[in-house]
């Protein structure tokens, strides 16, 4: 073995001791955001047979290696023994962000990390159809963020429900997602949490289920004479989906279509 603790070395990686202090969070898109509070956690309870290994790139010019996985063990043992201890790492040909964002994703697939914390990634490593997704809602004015808000500095909308984007973006397409955003919008914009996750696949589904086949002006006003506003809406498919046992977004969803054909003809109204 080598001096530098040097083995299983292959063409594109291998283990090495390296100090903390050549180690650091370089590109932070590649990563979910640090918390100081978990790196001291680790450190209250740091046991070094359970440490495991860093995973990280090759150095750059000034010969600091990103970390592509495990900045708060490596936080943890800065504060725990300072900048010079040295710490195991494997060592990887992970050479811009996106490559570092897709090895993140296939190590912490399974974590419980923040959906937004994923999604940023997939558009850091340019998965399908996160970046895809993403551009659409930052063309129409929406943007993520870890809670759904609005924001009067930047007079956007953010919504944190990425699962559901994904959902509606898969499920139908980009058009229907597009329509969704719209039409929520129409109905209840001053509301910034009626872009919250059930809402937007409750609306999601009836766009893309009968595209072509509503009326949009019929829908809005039987929206509006209906629920004065977003939270009537949210409660009512919450008791429905209660009493019938649905997913909040299946029962929003069919209150939707049921008002909407309230007082039609049978041939003209639409199928649940």
């Amino acid at each position: 073995m080598s001096s530098d603790k040097q083995m299983f070395q292959t063409d594109d990686r291998f283990l090495k001791w390296i100090p903390t202090k050549k180690l650091s969070n370089i590109w932070v898109k590649s990563q979910r955001p640090y918390r100081l509070a978990w790196a001291q956690e680790i450190a209250n309870n740091l046991d070094p047979d359970e440490f495991g290994v860093l995973i990280v790139s090759l150095p750059n010019g000034v010969g600091i290696y990103h970390i592509v996985d495990g900045q708060h063990r490596h936080g943890a043992v800065r504060i725990a023994f300072g900048e010079d201890q040295k710490v195991p790492c494997l060592v990887i040909n992970a050479e811009e962000p996106g490559k570092a964002a897709k090895v993140w994703l296939g190590l912490n697939n399974t974590k419980k990390a923040h959906p937004v914390d994923h999604f940023r990634l997939r558009v850091e490593a340019n998965e399908t159809p996160a970046p895809e997704i993403l551009k659409l809602i930052q063309r129409l004015g929406f943007d993520i963020d870890y809670r759904t808000h609005f924001s009067a500095e930047t007079q956007k909308v953010y919504m944190s429900g990425v699962t559901a984007l994904t959902w509606i973006y898969t499920r139908h397409n980009a058009d229907v997602l597009g329509l969704t955003l719209g039409l929520i919008t129409r109905l209840w914009a001053k509301d910034p949490l009626s872009f919250e996750s059930a809402t937007l696949k409750a609306f999601g589904q009836f766009c893309g289920e009968h595209r072509g086949l509503y009326h949009h002006d019929r829908l809005v006003g039987k929206m509006t004479s209906r629920w004065g506003g977003w939270s009537q809406f949210k409660q009512e498919y919450k008791d429905k989906g209660g009493a019938l046992d649905l997913p909040g977004w299946q029962a929003g969803y069919n209150r939707i279509v049921t008002h909407y054909n309230a007082g039609l003809p049978r041939k003209e109204r639409l199928a649940i």
